[in-house]
């Protein structure tokens, strides 16, 4: 992540989301927020994560979660093979 580039607190909750496989509207039904503002954090996460896609997303989070969250929210064994 690019400095001074912090993921907020809802950038974070949608990425988790995100990296469980959610479809941006089953996320957006979760947070009670409407899709288009789903697909708007989600494009903040990519450009502040330097990524493009869901998959480098995806390998991203689980890099760099200890960093994010203070410790492992997944471990690897929960890793799905892309």
């Amino acid at each position: 992540m690019e400095k001074g580039k912090v993921l907020t607190h809802r950038e974070k909750v949608v990425l988790i989301y995100l990296c469980a496989d959610l479809t941006y509207s089953q996320i957006a039904g979760r947070l009670d927020i409407s899709y288009h503002t789903v697909k708007f954090h989600v494009s903040n996460i990519y450009e502040k994560i330097g990524v493009h896609d869901k998959i480098q997303a995806y390998r991203w989070f689980f890099a760099n979660q200890n960093e994010l969250f203070g410790g492992t929210l997944y471990p690897r064994s929960a890793d799905k093979k892309r």
